[in-house]
């Protein structure tokens, strides 16, 4: 966080400090996790006319760990797991994840902060993003935000925060991915209009460096509403303009979200569309744009469904050599069936099936598809 940031936080958060609160003994609670599942998977690697099949056996091991007092709360997440193909070893992979937060909430302001770290394989994060998924190569990505928060009146609120990321590829000296860092920062504020309304706007800047590309720059301002039509209904719109800068030259664009919700008895029905900038590991600012369709259903005490429809659409930014035409998008339709055995196992089954077209480096569309199940247990939550 720079000198301004770090100033403007101290005068929204000193008041809230000062303010005493009641003491009470520190919580601790953990819970363990794991899941076991088999899957046929259809052309891992998305590539057009792929068709070798491939079925794996995975393995998966969590912990959810928690201390909370009155005021503060702190969790860790820690979670491994390992995949093996029984035809292609190359799509073997072992991954790894950690999610640390630390919160703290006073009468009238707030303080937190989030930390991450994420090894796995570009099989899954550039799917939608570079569409270079055909070697099972190493990502990883480190990540870190801080944000604080004061409570003016009853009716507005301001919040600051900073964030940074780390990516990086290791042992792909050859690859047309690289490694790259992105710092942001954002300044917002919220207005309640009313019980069922609330306005805000936010102010936010970036800056991306990479071993691939020289660096760039973008900043947006955004204005939103949510409005809760109803108890079943709930609507999130937000828009306005971008600007972005890299060796001397900017553009300007329209970023936006709309969110949609419906809750009836059992189930819930969600829609999305929006359009974002993000890095990536071809060292540019990237224009993604989302639509997706989601239904949950618990259709009895056991058993739950789910079904969701997506697409993703990125854009290179601020490349002279990259058009529309050479853009990567990315489909995927998939549902579950989820079963309850016991109060700490469940059984899920699963189908899905993608697409995605990447103009730059193929002329046709790969497309894919999965099948799998899945044992999970849950274990018991402990409390000391």
């Amino acid at each position: 966080m720079n000198a301004s940031a770090a100033r403007l936080a101290a005068t929204l958060l000193l008041p809230g400090l000062a303010m005493t609160a009641p003491v009470r003994a520190a919580e601790y609670s953990w819970v363990p996790g794991g899941q076991i599942s088999v899957q046929s998977r259809t052309n891992a690697r998305m590539v057009p006319d792929g068709d070798v099949s491939s079925d794996s056996l995975a393995a998966d091991l969590g912990l959810s760990w928690q201390r909370q007092t009155e005021r503060m709360l702190m969790s860790i997440a820690p979670r491994v797991r390992a995949q093996r193909y029984r035809r292609d070893d190359d799509l073997d992979r072992d991954e790894q994840q950690l999610a640390a937060a630390l919160g703290w909430q006073g009468e009238k302001a707030a303080f937190d902060a989030s930390a991450s770290f994420v090894r796995d394989t570009t099989l899954t994060s550039e799917l939608g993003t570079t569409g270079l998924t055909q070697g099972n190569q190493r990502h990883e990505a480190v990540g870190a935000t801080l944000g604080a928060s004061r409570q003016f009146t009853e009716r507005t609120t301001m919040q600051v925060s900073a964030s940074w990321l780390d990516t990086r590829y290791p042992g792909n000296a050859q690859s047309e991915l690289g490694n790259y860092r992105y710092s942001s920062a954002q300044l917002g504020a919220q207005r309640m209009l009313s019980e069922r309304t609330v306005l805000s706007t936010s102010l936010s800047a970036g800056r991306m460096t990479s071993e691939q590309s020289v660096p760039s720059e973008n900043a947006a301002v955004n204005l939103g509403l949510r409005i809760n039509l109803s108890e079943l209904w709930t609507t999130n719109l937000s828009t306005g303009p971008s600007w972005r800068r890299r060796s001397g030259t900017t553009d300007q664009g329209m970023l936006y979200r709309a969110e949609l919700s419906r809750r009836g008895e059992g189930w819930t029905l969600s829609a999305l569309a929006g359009r974002s900038e993000s890095p990536t590991g071809r060292g540019l600012l990237t224009q993604r744009d989302d639509i997706s369709l989601r239904w949950t259903a618990q259709i009895s005490e056991r058993t739950g469904i789910s079904a969701n429809l997506s697409e993703i659409r990125s854009v290179e930014l601020l490349d002279a050599a990259q058009s529309s035409a050479d853009s990567v998008r990315y489909w995927r339709v998939d549902a579950a069936l989820s079963r309850r055995l016991t109060q700490n196992w469940s059984l899920v089954a699963s189908a899905a099936h993608a697409l995605q077209r990447a103009r730059a480096l193929y002329s046709d569309t790969a497309r894919g598809s999965e099948f799998g199940l899945a044992l999970s247990w849950s274990g018991d939550r402990h409390v000391n």
